[in-house]
């Protein structure tokens, strides 16, 4: 049983989740996962019976089957209405120990016919998470999921006999070194059923080479029941602590060991996958390559194919490039990550690159990558949302379309064409807010809203501050009042509700005017309080004297 927290998390930090040795990883950890229902059923039943083993664990599968079932039906017709009810109450304490009397009341009907705890509380979390309310429970019960999980560690440590395990510390590294090197070797032994590349078998089992949570749980149920005996036991929970242990470190170099002694020809199958996507792209000249093929690039696909403008896809979902070829698409599986992959397919040739699919971290890769050889090529890339827009403009990216923003602009344009509002203005308005870099809508604050954002690795933040009649600003420019001098740049001046288009350094303020401050927070809170002041700064020292 391996750790789908640990996995998922490093594989995601090095943009690997989407590759094929990263897809089947998570389809063996989801697989594990489940498969730990039938070890928690019979550990409970190997520890105390004399019968006949296969009878005493057919009857304790049938009841694990019954308990299923009455909390299916359960979920459905009582427990679901309890929830509903539960919520209309409006109380978000009275909700959250209602869930939680719930778990443990599902966690003790699996206790009493005699199945585990933790089993009676896997079905209580599964007909929890079939109700409308499952996003809110899991938002209510994190902190106790932290907690919990640090106590079940807390536990596992607990269970360490120190003095055992110094004396039988072989045993240790005897079993750690099984994990980490046959686990590999067993998942390379099942290649031939996943029909991919021996060398990508490999990298995943590697990822798989460490041992889990779950593993720990029912290494320490068996020991709890006295399955396993404490002199073989001990060592190998100290083996499986240690293997999570280094587990980030086996996966982050999952690949090192096949590229430098080039295990089952690995780099060899690379290049013969440059060497396809060369014959293929061979006849393309000013063409754009586009990066993903999910429903964005698809889309993007459309507009190209519309204006007979050649293109090709990259892409690493297997089954989206088969459907995407059957149709004629120039659609190859391949990692745009991998610099040689691009330059294959006519990177310098290229008209513009545009980068769809929604990983930051993979974008800048191939930002950079593109930018060191090529400064001048059109690099488009889709951003999920505001905060990623900078990074990736630094990093060299031509426009970068963060899609909350531009969602909002299609639904602002189509407003205002119901509304009446001409065509012609409404396009305009369009790229006016595309020019501008989206500021007009970045900066469409209230009084008090702030927004966190950084620039040249410093965090700074675009602040609104309302001005009232008492200010001793008013009527006053940004000539007079120089802001630059603290730290402070005056984005934009709002004035009865829009964003004065003439807005310069001589513009007098106004009462109820609204001032988009940007700088470091420090700076914004000094420069908000001198606002504020009654009376100049220079007034009051002269009163003073």
């Amino acid at each position: 049983m391996s750790s789908t927290a640990i996995v998922l998390k490093q594989l995601t930090e090095q943009g690997e989740l989407v590759t094929r040795h990263g897809r089947l990883a998570v389809s063996v950890l989801l697989f594990q996962d489940l498969a730990t229902l039938p070890f928690l059923v019979a550990i409970p039943v190997l520890a105390g019976t004399n019968d006949d083993l296969s009878i005493v664990l057919a009857w304790a599968f049938t009841k694990a089957a019954l308990v299923f079932l009455f909390m299916l039906l359960a979920g459905r017709w009582l427990i679901r209405p309890i929830i509903h009810s539960i919520a209309r109450v409006r109380s978000q304490e009275f909700f959250v120990l209602a869930t939680m009397l719930l778990i443990l009341a599902a966690a003790t009907v699996a206790d009493i016919t005699g199945l585990s705890l933790a089993i009676g509380a896997f079905l209580a979390g599964m007909v929890v998470g079939e109700t409308p309310f499952k996003h809110y429970i899991e938002d209510e019960i994190r902190p106790f999921r932290d907690v919990l999980l640090g106590l079940f560690f807390v536990s596992i440590g607990m269970r360490l006999d120190m003095p055992l395990i110094a004396d039988s510390w072989r045993e240790v590294v005897l079993w750690l070194t099984a994990s980490l090197l046959c686990k590999p070797l067993l998942v390379l032994a099942l290649a031939p059923f996943a029909s991919t590349h021996p060398g990508v078998v490999l990298r995943t089992g590697v990822c798989l080479g460490h041992v889990g949570e779950f593993g720990l749980l029912i290494l320490t149920l068996a020991l709890g029941h006295g399955v396993l005996d404490a002199g073989l036991g001990q060592p190998l929970l100290a083996a499986m602590v240690l293997s999570m242990m280094v587990a980030p470190i086996y996966i982050r170099w999952n690949s090192v060991g096949l590229k430098r002694w080039n295990f089952f020809d690995y780099r060899g199958n690379l290049k013969r996958q440059e060497i396809r996507a060369a014959r293929v792209s061979g006849e393309l000249d000013d063409h754009v390559i586009v990066c993903g093929y999910s429903r964005f690039g698809q889309n993007l696909v459309r507009f190209l194919e519309l204006e007979r403008i050649p293109y090709i896809v990259l892409d690493t979902d297997g089954d989206l490039v088969r459907r995407a070829r059957t149709n004629r698409k120039r659609v190859l599986y391949g990692d745009a990550g991998r610099f040689t992959l691009l330059q294959a397919i006519g990177l310098t040739r290229a008209r513009a690159v545009v980068i769809t699919f929604d990983d930051t971290d993979m974008a800048l890769k191939i930002v950079r990558q593109i930018r060191s050889v090529l400064p001048d090529l059109p690099i488009l890339v889709r951003a999920e949302d505001l905060s990623d827009l900078e990074i990736l403009e630094s990093a060299g990216a031509t426009d970068v379309l963060p899609q909350s923003l531009e969602t909002s602009i299609l639904m602002a344009a189509q407003l205002l064409l119901v509304l009446g509002v001409p065509h012609a203005r409404v396009e305009r308005d369009m790229d006016q807010v595309r020019r501008d870099q989206y500021h007009l809508l970045r900066s469409y604050l209230t009084d008090g809203d702030s927004w966190v954002k950084t620039v040249g690795g410093y965090p700074e933040e675009l602040r609104a501050v309302h001005l009232d009649e008492y200010d001793w600003v008013l009527g006053q420019t940004l000539n007079e009042l120089n802001p630059e001098s603290s730290g402070i740049t005056v984005v934009a001046l709002r004035r009865a509700g829009t964003q004065l288009p003439d807005f310069n350094r001589d513009t007098a303020f106004l009462s109820q005017d609204i001032l988009i401050l940007a700088g470091l927070p420090q700076a914004l809170d000094d420069f908000e309080t001198r606002l504020r002041a009654a009376m100049p700064p220079d007034a009051k020292s002269r009163s003073s004297d």
